[in-house]
């Protein structure tokens, strides 16, 4: 019954029915990124994977230009 959901259930139950991606309800950048990416966040256009700890790992936006620096790592 979605009436006794959590936001972070329906959320996560919305996006999963979709099949349009993977819910982060609380996403971090990694410290290790490019420190524009880190001011920005996670954005329409990133792609990545999950690791094995849930956490994205980011490795360009699409939206992005080639030498934007949030495409510093390719």
């Amino acid at each position: 019954d979605s009436l006794s959901w959590s936001e972070k259930e329906l959320y996560s139950q919305l996006l999963l029915s979709k099949k349009e991606g993977f819910p982060l309800w609380n996403p971090k950048p990694d410290e290790n990124l490019a420190c524009e990416y880190r001011k920005r966040g996670t954005s329409i256009g990133d792609v990545g994977y999950l690791n094995g700890n849930g956490s994205f790992i980011y490795l360009f936006n699409v939206c992005a230009l080639a030498d934007d620096p949030v495409n510093a790592r390719g």
